[in-house]
């Protein structure tokens, strides 16, 4: 298990778990790794601070079986059961409703 961020406060929205399984997506399928003020200010968009969204990545990176923090939240797991299977762009376009 991986390093705890910060204490999470947020009270997640479905968006908000969408955006995170998002950027660790992107990471995952672009092999990259987001900058911090690249992440920052997209969790900033969605009313989230960094450690947050930290944290719930790191949800989704156990939920990958590649480290991370354990115990996810029940709709952490729910948008990861029903998002998985999708690209990162296909994901965005759910969450912005936008092609």
């Amino acid at each position: 298990m991986g390093k705890k961020p910060e204490a999470a406060n947020h009270e997640w929205k479905l968006e908000d778990d969408m955006l995170a399984l998002y950027l660790y997506k992107v990471e995952q399928e672009k092999n990259i790794s987001l900058t911090q003020k690249d992440m920052d200010e997209l969790a900033r968009a969605f009313g989230i601070s960094i450690a947050d969204m930290q944290a719930r990545i790191a949800h989704y990176k156990q939920l990958d079986g590649k480290g991370g923090l354990a115990d996810a939240p029940e709709q952490a797991r729910q948008v990861w059961d029903a998002y998985w299977d999708l690209s990162a762009e296909s994901l965005m376009e759910r969450l912005t409703g936008r092609r």
